[in-house]
């Protein structure tokens, strides 16, 4: 028996890549780790050479949007004129990403309360991310004149976690594993209305 390639971001990706569709398409309780290893022509040693668990390979495929998703905001906010222009980008393009996730089934929300503590814990650290970033853009509005804020650790806490809030309350009332066209609509709307409320509570 051949031994197990070298590990390389080419075969890394094309794994996350194969992963992504596999769970995309059948969820991940029913993907195994036989067919994502099918899926790629590949041995089922060299899969686990690169992955040692389903959960770790699903945990990398989440992170990886989870990069993708901050690269892309981190690029848009970079383009708007103003902090608050920046506030609302990141609104909209958080919004965007996870009605990405869901749809490609990434994310079943009917089993978010069930989610295992090792993904639990990475949400937690994207929040931490999302919350340093809305953090430097609300610090950059009050050093420009822009807005008037006692903390903007406490506005940032508040923006975010009102976001999170929302987007529970919707996944709460569902049915089905994913966000319909309305349901999206419907959250999106709820999300530029709190947003623009804040926005005119800190701006100058």
């Amino acid at each position: 028996m051949s031994p197990p390639p070298k590990r390389n971001a080419s075969t890394t990706a094309l794994i996350l890549d194969a992963a992504k569709r596999e769970f995309s398409t059948f969820g991940f309780k029913k993907v195994t780790m036989d067919e994502i290893a099918r899926e790629l022509d590949m041995g089922k040693a060299s899969l686990y050479y690169y992955f040692r668990t389903k959960d770790q390979l699903f945990g990398a495929v989440i992170t990886r949007e989870h990069e993708r998703f901050m690269e892309t905001v981190e690029c848009r906010i970079a383009d708007a004129a103003s902090a608050g222009g920046k506030v609302k980008t990141f609104v909209a393009e958080r919004t965007e990403y996870f009605n990405r996730l869901v749809h490609l089934n990434v994310l079943d929300l009917r089993n978010t309360t069930a989610m295992k503590p090792i993904f639990a814990e990475m949400f937690e650290a994207f929040s931490r991310q999302e919350l340093r970033l809305l953090r430097a853009i609300i610090l950059e509005g009050r050093k420009n004149g822009e807005f008037r804020v006692p903390s903007e650790e406490r506005v940032a806490k508040a923006l975010l976690h009102t976001l999170q809030g929302l987007r529970l309350r919707f996944v709460r009332f569902l049915d089905a594993p994913r966000l319909g066209p309305k349901d999206y609509d419907r959250l999106k709307k709820e999300q530029r209305f709190v947003t623009d409320m804040i926005l005119r509570g800190i701006q100058k």
